[in-house]
């Protein structure tokens, strides 16, 4: 093993820890590639939180020098992506820590993409039978996960046998939004969620875009609404995006009588139909004492003859007296 294949596997070894990937930079320093070195040392000055004009510094020159050598620098990771997206690889604290890959690659190739790369982060975006992946061990090496574009629903795709996964332990990130009109959750695959033992770790889920209201089924209606008020089985959840999911204001209503909101940070509601109910119920919830950011934009109520009423002037002063700039609506 070379000393830069040792230094590597140091990095990958332990991901969250910045030093290795110090030590990483000074040999690049040592070894002819500053660039690489003054990247790294940027993307984690970024990711500890730099800020102000000292932040816009540091990212226009890491655009820089991403322009100049993204090629380059992605190339030993390009046969584990697919086409789905078109940035299948992301770098952050100046190694690429996510990829866009399919399931088949990654139960292939995973060894070797974990030894050439500290990922934390994956895009299974094109996943027909998410169930097959639940015996997946590589899962484990994740902490954020998105399955956009993937077939989410449960009835004909099987996805609760991998949304209980036990490798999904160290996920702190589940993105699992609808895409178009296919690859929407269903009742079954949401119950596998808040009933799983495994996502004690998860501080952020994001199911937007799934239209989960647009059904005519009460039972289904009924399925959907008894787990929203279920997600505080969630112990670490702080950020939740329910956006798009077309609830009306009575379900926005029974959400905010919910203790668990107190945990929350971000709640994003926006493009939903909460109407003055929904609006007004926020705002007076004494749930939300830890939001520091609420989305309610795009929240009209259809009245009885599918008129779209946007939500009234007093109850959007109520919320920002409450909320202040921590709301948009």
């Amino acid at each position: 093993m070379t000393q830069h294949d040792a230094l590597l596997a140091a990095v990958c070894a332990v991901p969250d820890d910045d030093l290795p990937r110090l030590v990483y930079a000074d040999w690049c320093d040592e070894n002819g590639d500053p660039d690489r070195a003054e990247f790294i040392r940027i993307q984690i000055a970024i990711a500890n939180g730099a800020k102000g004009k000292e932040l816009a510094k540091l990212q226009k020159r890491e655009k820089q020098l991403l322009d100049e050598h993204r090629a380059a620098w992605s190339e030993p990771l390009l046969e584990f992506t697919d086409d789905f997206r078109e940035d299948p690889i992301r770098f952050r604290r100046g190694f690429v820590e996510a990829v866009s890959i399919s399931g088949e690659l990654l139960e292939e190739l995973g060894d070797k993409l974990f030894r050439l790369a500290p990922i934390r982060g994956l895009w299974l975006g094109d996943e027909d039978e998410l169930d097959s992946l639940s015996q997946c061990k590589h899962l484990l090496r994740i902490s954020s996960l998105e399955l956009t574009g993937s077939r989410l629903g449960d009835e004909y795709h099987g996805s609760a046998k991998f949304f209980g996964s036990k490798y999904l332990a160290n996920l702190t990130t589940l993105i699992a939004r609808g895409y178009d009109d296919n690859g929407h959750l269903d009742s079954g695959a949401l119950w596998a969620i808040v009933e799983s033992k495994h996502l004690g770790k998860l501080h952020t889920l994001d199911i937007g875009g799934n239209w989960l209201f647009n059904v005519r089924d009460d039972r289904e209606t009924e399925a959907v609404t008894s787990f929203l008020l279920q997600l505080g089985t969630l112990p670490a959840l702080t950020n939740l995006y329910l956006d798009e999911l077309w609830m009306d204001g009575t379900v926005i209503e029974q959400l905010s009588a919910q203790p668990w909101l107190q945990r929350l940070i971000v709640f994003d509601l926006h493009r939903n139909h909460a109407g003055d109910l929904g609006g007004r119920a926020l705002a007076e919830s004494p749930n939300l004492t830890g939001i520091q950011h609420l989305d309610l934009r795009e929240n009209g109520a259809y009245t009885r003859e599918s008129v779209l009423l946007p939500v009234s002037d007093e109850v959007k002063r109520q919320l920002k007296r409450r909320f202040g700039e921590r709301v948009l609506v």
